[in-house]
C-alpha cells in the first residue's frame, strides 16, 4: 500500500468516526436505553476529540451543555456552531491539549426545545440537581434527579471524569460560579481551597474577556438545585454557568459596526477550559509528590 492510499484510509476513518459521533446519544454512549427524555426522546451527545483522535492512554474530558431550558434556543444554536467548528478543526477549542475530548449536549431538554423553560413534567431542570435542592420558588421536582433528563446527565458524569463543565443559558450578562460551601461541604478543606481558586480564576478571565459581565452565585440568586453547584461540589468538576446576554449573535457597536458575540464566547470558553486543565494538571502533580 502506497503513501497516498494510507493517507486516504486515514481520512476516511476520521470522517467515519466523526460521522458516528454526530448521531450519538447519552443512552447509546452509556448503553442504557432508559436514559431518554420524559417523552422518550434521545438526548444528543456529540463527543469531539480536539486533535481529531482519541488518546485512550490519558483521556481528559470537558463538558459543554445547552438547552436545559428549552426556550433558550440561542444557547443550542451556539453550541451546535461550536460543534461544527471543532469537528472541522477550526475552533480555538482545537488548540486545547491533544488528549482532550469535549462532550457536547446541545439540547438537554429535547421535548420542550423551542417551547418551554420547563421539561414535559413542568419541572425546571436547572433546579433538579442534588446540591441545595428544594429552595427555589420554581418547580423543582419531587426529589433530586427525579427527571429523566437530569438523571441522564448524572449518569454521564458518573461515567466520565469531567475536568471542567459549563452549562449555557440566556439571556443576561452573568457568569454564575459555584455557590459558597455550606454544611457538609465545609469539611472538605481541599475542595474549599479549590473553590476559592476557581472563583478567583473565573473572575479574572471574565474581567479580561467579558468585561461587561458580572459574577453571580446560584444560591445567592435563590436557585438551589443548579447544575454548576452539583457538578462542582458532588462531581469535583470545575463547573460554571455562562449566560448569553442576547438571543442575537451580532451586537451593534455603532451604525456600521457590530461584534460577533459567539466568537467572544468561544474565546472565553477556550481560556476558562485552558485554565481548568492547568489547575487539574497541577493538582495531579501535587498528589503524585505526596
Amino acid at each position: 500500500m502506497n503513501h497516498f492510499s494510507i493517507k486516504l484510509l486515514t481520512i476516511v476513518f476520521s470522517l467515519l468516526y466523526h460521522s458516528e459521533s454526530i448521531s450519538d446519544t447519552i443512552a447509546k454512549t452509556l448503553q442504557d436505553s432508559s436514559l431518554k427524555s420524559v417523552e422518550n426522546r434521545d438526548i444528543k451527545l456529540v463527543s469531539v476529540p480536539v486533535s481529531g483522535k482519541v488518546n485512550i492512554k490519558n483521556p481528559r474530558y470537558l463538558y459543554i451543555q445547552a438547552g436545559l431550558h428549552g426556550n433558550e434556543t440561542a444557547t443550542s444554536s451556539f453550541v451546535e456552531w461550536l460543534i461544527r467548528k471543532t469537528k472541522k478543526g477550526k475552533s480555538l477549542l482545537n488548540q486545547l491539549p491533544p488528549n482532550t475530548t469535549i462532550d457536547f449536549v446541545p439540547k438537554a431538554s429535547p421535548d420542550t426545545w423551542n417551547k418551554s423553560r420547563y421539561n414535559s413534567n413542568q419541572i425546571n431542570l436547572n433546579r433538579n440537581f442534588a446540591v441545595f435542592f428544594g429552595i427555589s420558588t420554581e418547580p423543582t421536582g419531587s426529589a433530586p434527579f427525579s427527571e429523566p433528563e437530569t438523571k441522564a446527565i448524572k449518569k454521564l458524569f458518573e461515567k466520565r471524569n469531567y475536568i471542567s463543565a459549563v452549562d449555557i443559558h440566556g439571556y443576561v450578562n452573568w457568569i454564575v460560579t459555584p455557590s459558597k460551601p455550606t454544611g457538609q461541604h465545609m469539611s472538605d478543606k481541599r475542595q474549599i481551597r479549590q473553590y476559592h481558586r476557581w472563583k478567583k480564576q473565573i473572575a479574572s478571565l471574565t474581567k479580561t474577556h467579558l468585561p461587561h459581565y458580572s459574577l453571580q452565585e446560584a444560591l445567592a440568586l435563590g436557585d438551589g438545585g443548579a447544575f454548576e453547584d452539583w457538578a462542582f461540589w458532588e462531581r469535583k468538576s470545575l463547573a460554571f454557568c455562562m449566560e448569553m446576554d442576547s438571543k442575537e449573535r451580532l451586537k451593534p457597536l455603532s451604525k456600521n459596526k457590530s461584534i460577533d458575540t459567539w466568537k467572544e464566547y468561544e474565546v472565553y470558553l477556550f481560556k476558562v477550559f485552558s485554565s481548568a486543565l492547568s489547575i487539574s494538571e497541577e493538582e495531579q502533580n501535587q498528589l503524585a509528590e505526596i
